[in-house]
């Protein structure tokens, strides 16, 4: 009895392994093709999770000034690229942080898939809420009017975006200039957000972006391997202890 139970443990635990293995491929796949890009350029120094990183209360250690995205733009290979100034402001009242993004048009054509109530941008007061932070501040139509008290800001939402199931949701969206202006960073930007014309392009594109200085450059098939490595190595201890 006990060597049965133990086999049947053992097999149902290999195929919640497997089934959970091909079930994290796919969110990933989803995940990042979600992103819109395939390549960001951010200041060396500067981690990919810019986002968590705010979030815990860090500030972000390095920018790039904004001619950075001229000499991006002379890469033939390069489809789009959107720069953003991601910042945070922390409200130990309410004990949360929120989380503000500094974008241009090229954001919204590299994520088509946004669906917005409302409209873009209209001037450099206009803001556009992620779905749970409009649900956070009960913003339920465009036009109302949102107070930074901390920034002594004004902005107008113009749109409300619905959920897309990333950390999009949480974001507060404003023009590129007034984020910089808010934070005091002008003509400063915390990377580039990169579509390549062709995916086969991407060595290349990636090859030109690596001369540039002070830069480092991350693809999305790389980040994916690298949590697929760590599954993998989860796989590995799990499939031992199956065997054992």
């Amino acid at each position: 009895l006990l060597t049965v139970l133990s086999i049947a443990v053992s097999v149902t635990v290999l195929f919640s392994l497997l089934s959970f293995t091909k079930g994290y491929e796919k969110g990933m796949t989803s995940e990042l093709g979600k992103m819109g890009y395939q390549i960001m350029l951010v200041p060396r120094g500067c981690p990919y999770e810019a986002a968590s990183l705010a979030l815990s209360g860090g500030k972000i250690p390095n920018y790039f000034d904004y001619s950075v995205l001229d000499e991006v733009k002379k890469i033939p290979e390069v489809e789009i690229a959107a720069p953003f100034f991601m910042s945070a402001i922390i409200r130990p009242d309410e004990d949360r942080t929120d989380i503000y993004l500094g974008m241009d048009e090229n954001m919204f054509q590299m994520k088509k898939y946004w669906k917005i109530k409302g409209s873009y941008f209209k001037d450099e007061n206009s803001m556009i809420m992620g779905g749970d932070a409009a649900y956070v501040e009960q913003t339920d139509e465009p036009g109302q009017k949102f107070y930074v008290k901390e920034k002594d800001r004004e902005f107008e939402v113009t749109g409300i975006m619905e959920r897309t199931g990333t950390k999009d949701d949480g974001f507060f969206f404003i023009p590129l200039k007034a984020a910089q202006e808010m934070f005091g960073q002008k003509d400063r930007v915390t990377g580039i957000a990169i579509r390549v014309k062709d995916p086969t392009l991407i060595p290349t594109v990636v090859e030109n972006l690596e001369k540039m200085p002070d830069s480092q450059v991350i693809t999305m098939s790389q980040l994916m391997g690298t949590m697929m490595n760590l599954v993998a190595q989860a796989k590995t201890l799990i499939l031992s202890i199956i065997i054992i």
